[in-house]
């Protein structure tokens, strides 16, 4: 398994395990978080990372993230389906794709393009 599929993988587990330190430690510390459907969600700081995470991981104790494709090349392409329920009881149901850049063996870089799903939440 090369480098860019195992951080995957360690992120998908730090998801799904709500493991907010082993997730942190795959994003180095300034990683660039871009979302061109939504820019007012675009950050910079591995601390944003941390401070959304702890959030989502506290309100959706049953969040989780689901790894549908994956390639790597220049960059490492990801498409995700992530589940949770939100405190208000709805349904948080999204997928898309995120871009990620590596530096120095974490993500430094994400160019996220997640959407809900048609008819959920």
């Amino acid at each position: 398994m090369g480098l860019a599929r195992e951080l995957t993988e360690r992120l998908r587990e730090a998801w799904n395990r709500h493991d907010i330190q082993a997730f942190l430690d795959c994003f180095h510390p300034d990683y660039a978080s871009d979302q061109p459907l939504s820019p007012e969600r675009s950050f910079r700081g591995r601390e944003h990372v941390q401070e959304r995470w702890t959030r989502n991981f506290a309100e959706m104790p049953d969040f989780r993230a689901e790894l549908l494709g994956w390639a790597e090349g220049d960059v490492l392409w990801t498409e995700w389906r992530w589940r949770g329920t939100r405190p208000d009881g709805t349904r948080f149901d999204q997928q898309g794709v995120i871009i990620y850049g590596l530096r120095e063996d974490r993500i430094a870089t994400g160019r996220l393009y997640m959407g809900p799903l048609p008819g959920v939440g």
